[in-house]
């Protein structure tokens, strides 16, 4: 017995305590013991080994094997452990997350306020998804006291508007949510605006705005906000933000503990990327992408590896930037890299020299994925040499 806390509950009583407290990853582990003792080791070991996933980075060597743990598991089992579930109309299940179905998919708002409880009697659910949403539909929404139990709220390929944006961000239901997903929505500089002023905005931890409509005068009033200072990870990518945006976000003094940057497809370049580097958050980020951004090029790729505030980043998109054989040579010679554990710098115009330079970096040691696919001038000789040093974690 891994905690004799176990022994204290029965099943109904253990997920309950789940549901009520999704975060708890502490009762799972009482949970997983209860099922041990109670002859389901099974469940019990997938919910110790989802757990265990949970908690590593995206670049840890160990994940491979773990996934395909998961993948034999879920394929002996996932068929019985959700014939558990109960087909409710409307609703659609997540997939397995730390040992439990933890999202749910709605046809539309009035399957989320018909169903709401009784998913919440059934799993402990933290994210809401829905297939149609419609402005009338969102307003409902919003006045919804279920709405408040949600953690996670993914909003994105809605066409969503200022307006509608407007409607959600100024209900009191929206307290409590850690994770906002707005990708490929309509939103503007006024609901940047609107999100900026909102007082559930510093309760936030993760941020999606992707593709919408906004620029550079929207990014500066969510960065010049007094309530950002819990987001750790922004994602802004695939928006025009121009030089006004940039410089907003480089002189943003509320992102205190953000840790995961996305400019990707920003239309950035080599002096923004000086200017990010002199922002007060920039040393703090592990996560770091501006991918897509073919204005960087070699002058970009020189000012990061000359500077010491890379030294805690661990993964760098750098793809489709212009980065030539000079830039990559800078990026291997740097000794600011030590951190890193992925690289992309796939679609770039690479070729032998950098090939070389990387594969003798003393610098690189520590990583576990190399992407250098789709470099055209990259011939059969350099990828050799990168295949010597870098072997399993170099991708061509």
């Amino acid at each position: 017995m891994k905690n004799g806390q176990s022994t204290m509950y029965n099943s109904r009583t253990l997920l309950k305590a789940i549901f009520a407290h999704p975060e708890d990853d502490a009762l799972r582990l009482i949970y997983s013991d209860w099922l041990d003792e109670h002859g389901d080791s099974a469940r019990a070991d997938f919910i110790r080994l989802q757990l265990r996933l949970a908690r590593l980075p995206i670049y840890d060597p160990r994940l491979s094997e773990l996934i395909d743990q998961e993948r034999a598991m879920l394929r002996s089992n996932e068929q019985n452990w959700f014939s558990e579930l109960p087909s409710l109309s409307g609703v659609t299940w997540g997939a397995f997350e730390r040992g439990f179905v933890e999202s749910a998919e709605f046809d539309d708002v009035h399957s989320f306020l018909r169903q709401a409880e009784a998913v919440i009697d059934l799993i402990p659910l933290r994210e809401a998804r829905f297939l149609d949403l419609t402005p009338i539909t969102l307003a409902h929404l919003a006045s919804s006291r279920q709405l408040s139990r949600i953690k996670a709220l993914d909003l994105s390929h809605h066409g969503l508007t200022d307006k509608e944006i407007g409607t959600l961000l100024r209900s009191p239901n929206v307290t409590g949510l850690e994770v906002l997903d707005l990708d490929y929505n309509e939103i503007g500089d006024e609901g940047l605006q609107i999100l900026s002023e909102s007082r559930f905005l510093n309760e936030l931890r993760e941020l999606k705005l992707s593709r919408n409509n906004y620029h550079g005068f929207g990014i500066q009033l969510l960065a010049e906000s007094q309530n950002v200072e819990n987001i750790v990870t922004l994602d802004v990518s695939k928006n025009m933000i121009g030089r006004l945006g940039t410089m907003a976000l480089t002189k943003a003094n509320g992102l205190n503990s953000l840790r995961e940057l996305s400019l990707a497809a920003t239309n950035l370049d080599s002096s923004g990327v000086e200017s990010l580097l002199s922002s007060p958050y920039f040393s703090d980020l592990i996560n770091v992408d501006i991918s897509a951004n073919p204005d960087i090029g070699d002058d970009g790729a020189i000012s990061l590896a000359m500077s010491t505030r890379v030294k805690q980043i661990q993964i760098l998109h750098l793809g489709v930037s212009n980065i030539t054989d000079i830039g990559a040579e800078a990026i291997a010679t740097s000794p600011y890299f030590t951190a890193l554990r992925w690289l992309d710098l796939s679609g770039n115009r690479i070729g032998k020299r950098g090939a070389i330079a990387l594969s003798r970096s003393p610098f690189l040691s520590e990583l576990t994925q190399l992407d250098l696919r789709h470099n055209p001038f990259l011939d059969r000789s350099g990828a050799c040499v990168l295949q010597r040093r870098f072997s399993g974690r170099l991708r061509l």
